[in-house]
């Protein structure tokens, strides 16, 4: 198959022979986290199933907002001073110096400023879900189906650098080394503004699930969201800050973001509190963080239901990418024998179907 030419199938029917493989070779190895071993995939399996992706978001087609970075991408200019006062007048200054160096170093190659973009979102992606899913097969699956590659790493490149700057501090934020969090949030800041969302976020989410602390301030969030994206002035502010005029939003006819995609984004919410006294007697602290940003997640997108999809509705994207582990977790965890074959199969042909309905062969 031809590398321009890789679907989505594609990286669908790979990720079933990677599954091939690992059944009958040994991909996995003990690792020690929180005080006992959990089994993971070595780094070098975990590349390559991933791999498809990076390369089809590399040398695909330019699609939907790719060929307007491209196009911003040669307007920026060569020599550094101007890139200097270019940045300073900009809100992604971080961005606009981003796309520079690549300039200085490639020139005017498109294919190595895709290529860097690609490693951005990659790296994190993969170290972070590798490092705490207990199925990073499943997890890569629902990274798939869930459309994440079509609509953030071929869609919403800028927004999803700060995403993923900020997701490769998972580790920080676990440990609640807030002094370092905070900074990486303020650098994936000068890619996209949204990010300085995170700075309230990152303190919300510990402790123990389902704690008064998280569920009162989780509340407090989206009624200021829903607040916030009523009012024309914010949604204006928060329409430029995005990079969209309100005109512009106005006229693709924003209705909102689509219940079926809130609601597979709130099953893993769902049976986490359905499931939480199972999942209490691990105390597992990277779980709980999951579990937490769920809520945060499932919070803001009930408001982007009833608001904007194009804006509130990037937002929950910060958090979301948290159920990729949360899920395979409590599948893994929770269910035993029979029951977790079948809980396993109807994840896996439930987010199928999503996965035909997001990208159009399903009404």
């Amino acid at each position: 198959m031809a590398i321009a030419n890789i679907t989505s199938y594609d990286l669908l029917i790979w990720l079933a022979i990677c599954w091939l493989f690992s059944r009958i070779y040994p991909v996995q190895r003990p690792e020690y986290q929180f005080g006992k071993y959990e089994w993971r995939y070595k780094p070098l399996f975990a590349v390559v199933v991933f791999l498809p992706i990076f390369i089809m978001t590399v040398f695909g087609p330019p699609r939907s907002d790719t060929g307007a970075y491209l196009l911003t991408f040669r307007k920026l200019p060569s020599s550094l001073n101007d890139a200097w006062r270019d940045a300073l007048s900009k809100e992604n200054a971080g961005f606009t110096l981003f796309g520079v160096a690549i300039k200085q170093i490639f020139g005017e190659n498109e294919t190595a400023y895709r290529f860097v973009i690609a490693l951005i979102h990659s790296i994190p992606i993969i170290a972070v879900i590798r490092k705490y899913s207990v199925n990073y097969l499943l997890s890569i699956y629902l990274f798939i189906t869930t459309t994440i590659h079509l609509g953030w790493m071929m869609n919403g490149l800028r927004q999803f650098m700060a995403v993923t700057i900020i997701f490769a501090a998972t580790p920080w934020i676990i440990q609640k080394k807030y002094l370092r969090s905070i900074i990486v949030i303020l650098i994936a800041a000068t890619f996209h503004r949204t990010a300085l969302v995170m700075i309230p976020v990152i303190f919300i989410v510990q402790g123990r699930v389902w704690n008064a602390k998280t569920i009162f301030y989780s509340i407090v969030i989206v009624i200021a969201t829903y607040i916030f994206s009523r009012s024309s002035n914010a949604f204006d502010a928060v329409a430029n800050l995005a990079g969209y005029s309100l005109n512009a939003v106005r006229e693709w006819g924003d209705d909102g973001a689509n219940p079926i995609r809130v609601l597979v984004n709130a099953v893993p919410m769902l049976m986490a509190y359905i499931y939480r006294e199972q999942l209490a007697t691990n105390n597992n602290p990277e779980i709980n963080i999951c579990i937490n940003m769920s809520v945060v997640t499932t919070g803001i997108y009930l408001v982007a239901m009833v608001t904007s999809g194009i804006l509130t509705g990037r937002m929950p994207i910060y958090t979301s990418l948290y159920n990729l582990i949360l899920l395979p977790y409590i599948i893994d965890k929770v269910f035993t024998g029979s029951k977790r074959y079948m809980i396993m199969s109807a994840a896996i042909v439930l987010h199928y179907l999503f996965f035909l309905r997001s990208i159009g062969i399903l009404l």
